[in-house]
């Protein structure tokens, strides 16, 4: 069994390059809501940056609702 990634690093930046991430203050606001809520749901603190890595990481795995979002903000606009 391999232990989880939250246990065997040593850091929240262990084994991660360092991207830039500009938000919009709703999103923001969603994030720290986010954070909020799943904080509750694991009775234990969440890091922001694993947060943000699973949210991507989600959305990587739901390109129809990104693809919602784009075009929301125009993409596919002709």
């Amino acid at each position: 069994m391999q232990i989880p990634y939250k246990f065997r690093r040593d850091g929240v930046q262990d084994g991660r390059d360092r991207v830039p991430l500009f938000l919009h203050e709703e999103t923001k606001r969603a994030e720290r809501d986010a954070l909020r809520e799943l904080e509750t749901r694991f009775d234990d603190s969440v890091s922001l940056t694993d947060l943000r890595e699973a949210l991507v990481k989600a959305g990587l795995q739901h390109l129809d609702e990104v693809e919602d979002q784009l075009e929301e903000w125009g993409y596919g606009m002709t």
